[in-house]
């Protein structure tokens, strides 16, 4: 009786198994289907599409700069959907000399994960960084959870390290608009900024 029950938990287990096995298998043809497209690599109408779609926020910011700079004391929230943020990274922000090239941002909730293509003491491969973003002193500060390069996870120092560097980054944007961030939001792709001109 208990080799006939057995017999019957083994099969479920592998039935089981085989079930997960085709999940993953169509998660990751999802994944891959679904992978952004570099904003280099998009044809000129979508690339066009996405700079005009990004220049209402920009002249918000330049809005926002502009008073701030007048010592005009105003409030202001400024929303980025997921496609904006990397459009701007891409088309806009990119920087020869990064560590991570193609960078591209996604938003789910309370996170924010960073991915590119990056080289770290030889090994070249996709990296990855996830983390929370915060408030600290009227800016916004990344807190780096874990970092990945070719699907191996970086030591504490390098997570560190790149953590740094990317609040290095966010401080120099956010220098150049005088402002005093009260809070940063993240939802499924949209983050939301809120504060006062300084």
């Amino acid at each position: 009786m208990n080799s006939r029950r057995t017999r019957k938990i083994s099969k479920l287990g592998a039935i089981a198994l085989c079930g997960c096995a085709v999940l993953f298998g169509l998660w990751l043809a999802w994944r891959a289907r679904s992978a952004p497209v570099p904003f280099s690599q998009l044809d000129a109408t979508e690339q066009q599409r996405r700079r005009t779609e990004v220049g209402p926020l920009q002249d918000q910011a330049k809005d926002i700069a502009g008073k701030a700079r007048r010592h005009e004391k105003v409030r202001f929230q400024m929303a980025f959907t997921e496609e904006q943020i990397n459009t701007m990274l891409q088309d806009r922000a990119q920087d020869p000399k990064a560590a991570i090239r193609d960078p591209r941002v996604t938003l789910s909730p309370g996170r924010v994960t960073l991915q590119g293509n990056g080289t770290y003491k030889g090994l070249s491969g996709a990296a990855s960084v996830m983390g929370t973003v915060a408030v600290r002193d009227g800016q916004v500060v990344f807190n780096a959870e874990s970092l990945t390069v070719s699907g191996l996870p970086m030591p504490g120092a390098v997570k560190t390290e790149v953590e740094s560097e990317i609040n290095r980054r966010l401080g120099q944007g956010l220098s150049q608009i005088p402002v005093k961030v009260e809070s940063v939001t993240v939802e499924e792709g949209r983050l939301t900024v809120a504060g006062t001109t300084d």
